[in-house]
């Protein structure tokens, strides 16, 4: 069985997407990949336990691993901001973001 360690940059990634709510032709089109390889790391022991691992620590870890666990989606969420234009909810969905990257900071989180 494949451990953390040996799954893909891949499919550590579309384990954090999947946590997140996306679905398998959602996240295959974020990484390019077909969603059928999606569908059969689902059934991968390994990736089933890092996805059960991520949802545990969103869920129960210390608030170190919970900022940690969220540092991904507010990336995103300033990356998303960035490109978008529109005001429509932009200023929300930063203000969120920055105030965790501002709470990760003042922890010393590095991220994933």
């Amino acid at each position: 069985m494949k451990t953390l360690k040996s799954l893909t940059p891949n499919q550590i990634r579309a384990a954090a997407l999947m946590v997140e709510g996306l679905s398998g032709v959602a996240i295959a089109g974020a990484l390019g990949i077909r969603a059928e390889t999606v569908s059969r790391w689902k059934r991968a022991p390994a990736f089933a336990a890092e996805v059960r691992r991520l949802v545990d620590t969103a869920q129960n870890g210390t608030p170190r691993e919970r900022t940690a666990a969220l540092l991904p989606r507010a990336f995103d969420a300033l990356q998303d901001a960035l490109d978008d234009s529109r005001p429509v909810a932009l200023s929300l969905r930063v203000s969120a973001a920055a105030a965790l990257l501002d709470f990760a900071a003042a922890l010393g989180e590095r991220g994933p």
